[in-house]
């Protein structure tokens, strides 16, 4: 596992910060301020790629199946905030941001964080 170690280590840091990233969105989001949530709302996708091109061989090692399936509904929450945010349904994106995509990337953290803890003790 240690050739795994800075892929495991840096997805924990990068969910963290897209938590962060989606809390953020969604106060952009409450104030209207669309311009600007839409540029976050890009880095956050970013983000959850290139986590989850890395984090799967982690996973597969650390039998960590709840990480991939909370991943796949991560994924399906920001297809639903693109899919409204093209259709301009503000009020719907907020909402998906709010009580899915957010859960769901705090779900992954802490699940990274448990499934990762033992190998990333210093």
């Amino acid at each position: 596992m240690e050739k795994y170690h800075d892929v495991m280590e840096q997805s924990v840091e990068l969910v963290n910060t897209m938590v962060e990233g989606a809390s953020h969105l969604q106060l952009l989001l409450n104030e209207g301020r669309f311009e600007k949530a839409i540029i976050l709302f890009e880095d956050i996708m970013k983000a959850y790629a290139a986590i989850e091109r890395s984090i799967t061989p982690v996973v597969e090692e650390v039998e960590g199946e709840a990480i991939s399936a909370q991943l796949g509904k991560v994924r399906e929450s920001l297809e639903l905030v693109l899919t409204h945010y093209e259709k301009k349904e503000f009020g719907r994106a907020k909402e998906v941001v709010q009580f899915n995509m957010l859960p769901q990337l705090k779900k992954v953290e802490a699940g990274c964080s448990t499934a990762f803890s033992k190998y990333l003790v210093s």
